[in-house]
């Protein structure tokens, strides 16, 4: 199974439109098919119906369907960070804030973090800093 593969179907699953797939990708709509086909030929499964000029996710469409996001991103997350552990950065820290924190409380969470970095526990998210 090829990455380009899952893209294909992932973005055709979302439009249920080759055509518009192709597009999003910057692909050919015959490239689309083709992706499609091999995956299905893969998989032994007929992921979309197909009528007319229209497509449809069978049962095992929609199944694959999730099951492929979490595969691209599963590959995502690791190619970020084998990226981020060649520049030497073992961990991240994403921290979630409304706008008015990002400009009241981040200034201090920031520099807390910058003066005491090996340990992230030192921080009290419930209300302060210990």
């Amino acid at each position: 199974m090829e990455y380009k593969w899952l893209q294909s179907f992932i973005v055709a699953a979302q439009t249920c439109n080759f055509r518009t797939a192709a597009q999003q990708l910057h692909l050919s709509q015959p490239s689309i098919t083709v992706h499609i086909q091999q995956l299905e030929e893969f998989l032994h499964v007929q992921l979309f119906k197909r009528e007319r000029n229209r497509v449809q996710l069978t049962e095992a469409g929609k199944l694959f369907q999730i099951e492929a996001q979490q595969m691209v991103l599963q590959w995502e997350q690791s190619i970020e960070r084998i990226r981020l552990v060649s520049k030497g950065i073992h961990e991240k820290v994403i921290i979630a804030m409304t706008p008015l924190m990002v400009e009241t409380i981040l200034p201090h969470v920031l520099y807390q973090f910058i003066n005491d970095p090996p340990c992230i526990g030192n921080f009290d998210f419930s209300g302060g800093f210990s």
